[in-house]
Formats: C-alpha cells, structure tokens, sequence
C-alpha cells in the first residue's frame, strides 16, 4: 500500500488517492468523511465545500456571523459607506471652556492639597467650624 501511495505522490494525484480511500470506507463512516475532506485540500474550491460537508449552511452561517458582528462581514475591510462617513464627519466642536481657575504646576497642586487637608482637619477637630 505504500508503494501505492508513493506512486500518487510522484503523480501528484493526491486528490485521487484521496476520493479512492472515500469509496472504499464504509458510507457514512467517520474514516469516509475525513477522506472526503483530505479530498478537498486538493481541490481548488475545496475551503468553500468544506462547511457544507459537515453539516453547516453557508447562509445560516452568514446570518449568525451578521447578527454577531452587527454588519454583513467583510463589509468592516471594505471601509464605511457614504452614508456612516458622513454620520462620522467631525462637526464643528465648540471651544473649551474656560478655566475655573488658575492652572498649578506639580508642586503648586500638592501644596493646595496639604492646605486643604489641613484646613478640613481643623474644621473636623473645631467641630466643624473654621
């Protein structure tokens, strides 16, 4: 049997010996399918019959893959549509407001904080009064 093989090697009719292992297992038989599949490997539409063989529609697929991603797929590498570009044009922002107050650099900000912690601890030991 391996000679046998070799031979399909040289003659690069794996493809064959494949769908020859098929008709040979028993029908319907785990051995049969994954001969068929093997088959498939060979054929240049071999990806697109592989669902199908195992049991799975392509447009059920499709449908569930749509309601999970939120969008027919492949449509994310296409880019946006007109429409979600124009949904996503930046409008005019209006301008920040303006600062409350002063901006305080690194050692400014930790000096308010230490005012302001003192400043509570003495209104909580002065019973609430400053």
């Amino acid at each position: 049997m391996a000679d046998v093989f070799e031979q399909w090697i040289a003659e690069s009719r794996l493809q064959e010996y494949c769908r020859n292992k098929t008709s040979r297992a028993e029908s319907k038989s785990h051995e049969s399918l994954m001969w068929e599949l093997m088959a498939t490997q060979f054929d240049s539409q071999g990806r697109q019959k592989v669902p199908a063989m195992l049991g799975f529609q392509e447009d059920r697929i499709l449908q569930e893959a749509e309601r999970f991603l939120g969008q027919r797929p492949g449509t994310m590498l296409q880019g946006p549509t007109p429409e979600q570009e124009q949904a996503t044009t930046p409008k005019q922002q209006a301008p920040a407001p303006a600062s409350v107050g002063p901006v305080l650099g690194e050692q400014e900000a930790d000096l308010f904080f230490m005012a302001l912690s003192e400043t509570n601890e003495k209104k909580t030991e002065g019973g609430g009064r400053a």
